[in-house]
């Protein structure tokens, strides 16, 4: 059955509405308030939402006509207060807004007939939630969307998904009293002292910059001593008044000559063997801490050649001896220089420290080295040479069946004059020393040992990253591996050096598929001809010094790759089937060399890579330079590459290049 007196209600929510919108524009406060609005017209609506329908058309038109200009007198309200309003309004305000929004004139009368006991009981929860929450003093401010699911303990709260402690007093309740949990929290954070305190019932903390015993932090409130490591960082540590040497804890351990007793067992020597040097040592100086030693060094020097030796042992290999007052220690040792040896100082370091001492010796004992003999070796050859070895003129040729191993700290010796013939897939690979010196005269050869000989018959003479490599003063030899005055032919690979550096100087390398090839060494390759080869030279990783050397009638001269630095200089390049291939970041200098027609095409030198290279000063048989463009390949011929430096270029032959 319809009610009259229902007619106006419908107007009446729409303007509730209205009004709730107008309040939630104004202040973000005013839509906090307004959700309890918001529910109870919800719940007004659950009363109304089966009735029939009431109003007429004319009041239908009537209530959509009051509802615009309502709302049109609200916005004009809205921007008005806008104008003049702070960001946060008075309460005083904030109260009238409520009281003009849910005063009794905008809730509908509703009858008692009307009203259930669902709705009864709900109005009355609706108007307990309406009651203003009691506010605690000092609460965090919190963000409840990413606290959900936090379960934080009492003296806890939580805030951006973390909890966070309040300050905790002796009787375990939560304040600021005596912050008992607050000062428990103090420590350490790299070198900074992390000292809390209380505020707003939560732990603050600040930093300290440790520089004093207050804290354990920066190398303080510590013991200063040897084994701490802290002797020499310039800090009182344990804030006693000393630091470093001064302390208790960082005693010097300098010894003088009268503190000590040595010796040295055997005295004399032969050069290139393994010797067990035994060096002994007795400290009498009282009180010494020897437990502190973690290395001895026996320093002595040839005056002879002005060269200096060390033997050397950590702690681990220190056989201590009465009571731990003197020690041993042996070591293999290889001479290859024979003279007097005279010990020199004797040095020793510290343990827990950087400290080295170093005790000179006035009265040194003088080590004799003499020359080895060698095992003087017949044909056939193969295996493993153990021990310093000699091959001689009076036995040659040699015939080698296996390929020739000499270990690392023997010694091999050529004669002048002397043929070693190789069988198929036999070589020499050297782990110690080879010493093939020849002389113009009496040149030694390597040669194949098959009777119609041909390229690849044999391997290689292989210098691994075991041998000795060659001292040399510029570019003159003094000692270690040497191949020298010597004719190889006939082989895959004439000369590997791999990962070394012997001293390859007059040698004739012909008819070999690759005559010189360097993987990471750095020899010093002079007065060398190499002819009739596939490949005279190549480089991967090396940075040799190639000088004086005629390099003709190859298929190719040079192929320097990976990062190679090599020096090219003085040399004779020339009638190749090619010059030069560079490519992969190699860095050559190529200057002072004739390089005369070379390249099967007119093309001399061919550039591969995108970094510049330098090759001035040579003589390229011209001197115009577009000549010289047109046997060069670079960045002119293709803008993807660097560009070849050859200006200025030599007006004429270079008279010292080549072979002298």
């Amino acid at each position: 059955m319809k009610q009259k007196g229902f007619i106006a209600i419908p107007l009446l929510i729409v303007i509730i509405a209205s009004v709730i919108a107008v309040s939630t524009v104004t202040t973000g406060v005013v839509l906090y308030k307004q959700g309890k609005l918001a529910s109870i017209t919800a719940n007004i609506s659950q009363i109304f939402k089966g009735a029939e329908e009431i109003a007429i058309t004319e009041e239908t038109e009537l209530k959509e006509l009051q509802t615009e200009r309502l709302k049109i007198s609200q916005e004009e309200i809205v921007r008005q207060e806008q104008k003049s309003a702070e960001k946060t309004k008075p309460e005083s305000e904030i109260k009238l807004i409520e009281e003009e929004t849910v005063g009794p004139e905008f809730i509908p009368k509703v009858e008692e007939s009307e009203i259930t006991p669902e709705i009864e009981e709900e109005t009355s929860q609706i108007e307990q939630e309406s009651q203003p929450e009691p506010e605690y003093e000092s609460e965090p401010e919190v963000e409840t969307d990413s606290c959900a699911g936090v379960n934080c303990s009492d003296c806890q709260y939580c805030n951006l998904g973390s909890c966070i402690n309040y300050c905790q007093n002796t009787d375990n309740s939560c304040g600021c009293t005596d912050c008992v949990s607050c000062n428990n929290s103090d420590g350490c954070s790299g070198n900074n002292y992390l000292d809390y305190y209380c505020s707003d019932n939560s732990c603050i903390y600040t930093r300290d910059s440790c520089s004093d015993c207050s804290c354990s932090c920066g190398g303080y409130n510590t013991e200063e001593n040897i084994e701490n490591g802290n002797c020499e960082d310039g800090k009182d540590n344990d804030c006693d008044g000393n630091i470093d040497s001064s302390d208790p804890g960082c005693e010097s351990f300098q010894l003088n000559e009268q503190d000590i007793e040595y010796s040295i067992s055997p005295k004399e020597i032969k050069t290139s063997t393994y010797t067990d040097f035994v060096c002994h040592l007795k400290i009498l100086k009282p009180n010494f801490d020897y437990s502190k030693i973690k290395g001895i060094y026996f320093n002595f020097y040839n005056e002879k050649d002005d060269i200096y030796n060390s033997f050397s042992a950590g702690v681990g290999s220190l056989g201590w001896e009465n009571n731990k007052e003197e020690f041993t220690f042996p070591i293999n040792v290889i001479y290859n220089k024979p003279g007097v040896w005279k010990l020199l100082s004797i040095r020793y370091d510290i343990k827990y420290s950087n400290t080295t001492y170093s005790l000179p010796i006035s009265n040194g004992i003088d080590l004799v080295v003499g020359e080895q003999e060698n095992t003087v070796l017949t044909s056939p050859l193969g295996g493993n040479i153990t021990q310093n070895s000699k091959l001689t003129l009076t036995n040659s040729p040699y015939i080698v069946t296996e390929t020739i191993q000499v270990l690392e700290g023997v010694t091999l010796e050529i004669e002048p004059g002397v043929t070693v013939k190789f069988e198929r897939n036999t070589g020499i690979n050297v782990g110690g020393m080879l010493k093939a010196i020849g002389t113009k005269s009496k040149v030694i050869t390597f040669t194949s040992n098959n009777g119609n000989p041909s390229a690849r018959d044999w391997n290689e003479i292989n210098f691994t990253d075991l041998s000795n490599d060659a001292i040399v003063s510029d570019t003159t030899y003094v000692s270690g591996s040497i191949i020298e005055n010597c004719k190889i032919e006939y082989a895959y690979r004439g000369i590997w050096i791999n990962n070394s550096s012997p001293f390859i100087s007059s040698i004739f390398f012909t008819h070999n598929e690759n005559s010189l090839m360097l993987s990471y060494g750095n020899s010093v390759i002079i007065n060398n001809t190499i002819i009739n080869s596939n490949k005279a030279v190549y480089l991967h990783g090396s940075s040799p010094t190639i000088f004086n050397n005629t390099i003709t009638d190859n298929i190719e001269a040079f192929e320097i790759g990976a990062g190679s630095s090599p020096n090219i200089s003085k040399n004779i390049i020339k009638d190749n089937e090619n010059g030069f291939s560079i490519c992969c970041y190699a860095n050559p200098t190529i200057q002072y060399n004739n390089i005369l027609n070379n390249g099967e095409n007119g093309e001399t030198l061919w550039l591969s890579q995108v970094s510049d290279i330098i090759a001035t000063n040579n003589y390229w048989g011209t001197t115009d330079s577009s000549i010289v463009d047109n046997i060069i390949h670079d960045y002119y011929d293709n803008i993807n590459l660097g560009k070849v430096n050859y200006q200025p270029i030599a007006t004429s032959e270079i008279p010292d290049a080549g072979v002298q």
